[in-house]
């Protein structure tokens, strides 16, 4: 703490692990449960999250006019960024949500907050209408889609949080079907409200949207 720094975005692994070493947690941070910013305050670092808001700032973004949650709305993955999707969608009050999991048991947080928790595995997605992948499987262009897209219904719409100078396989598969997105929204909404928390007052989005597409095309 000091040296200048207000404040720190923090990225996987090491959410909880921010959580837990903060001095003092916002109440977006207890409520996902997990930390990506920490903001220099008079007693030690505080502990925020802005993945939750940047989500539906993001879909809101890149979805409107489209009614994806007329069906399943499910989620893929147990990590920091599923919790900060599931924690989004049950504030807009969907009322089905399925999070889908290699290892269930590190899922269960999701059923306090009104969510099915199901092996991903074998699981059935022919009721979806929205499909968030929110592990880091697609960071890497080779990695593979972690459902079959075939399985998805035409028409569902599908946001991978994975970004890059290339889409995901998942979205590669699934595109012209239906409306899809990379992570790269959600990336800036979220990081523009962690600018704002250390920089109240000022609107970095622009610049940011411009470095993005600088960045990554």
């Amino acid at each position: 703490l000091g040296h200048g720094v207000e404040g720190l975005n923090v990225t996987l692994p090491h959410k909880e692990r921010a959580l837990a070493a903060a001095a003092s947690q916002a109440s977006s941070a207890r409520e996902v449960g997990v930390a990506n910013v920490l903001v220099a305050g008079r007693e030690g670092w505080v502990a925020h999250n802005t993945d939750a808001d940047g989500f539906l700032d993001a879909i809101d973004e890149c979805f409107r006019g489209v009614d994806w949650a007329k069906g399943d709305c499910v989620v893929i993955g147990a990590g920091g960024a599923a919790r900060a999707v599931v924690v989004a969608l049950a504030r807009r009050r969907v009322s089905r949500i399925r999070v889908l999991a290699r290892h269930v048991e590190r899922a269960r947080w999701a059923e306090r907050l009104g969510a099915r928790v199901e092996l991903l595995e074998g699981a059935g997605l022919g009721k979806c209408s929205l499909l968030v992948q929110a592990t880091p499987l697609g960071l890497s262009f080779s990695d593979p889609s972690p459902v079959n897209p075939l399985g998805l219904p035409d028409g569902c719409a599908v946001m991978d949080l994975c970004y890059g100078s290339s889409p995901s396989r998942l979205v590669r598969s699934y595109s012209g079907r239906g409306p899809v997105s990379d992570g790269r929204s959600m990336l800036l909404a979220q990081a523009v409200r962690s600018f704002q928390l250390w920089f109240p007052g000022l609107d970095p989005a622009p610049y940011m949207r411009r470095s993005l597409r600088a960045i990554l095309g």
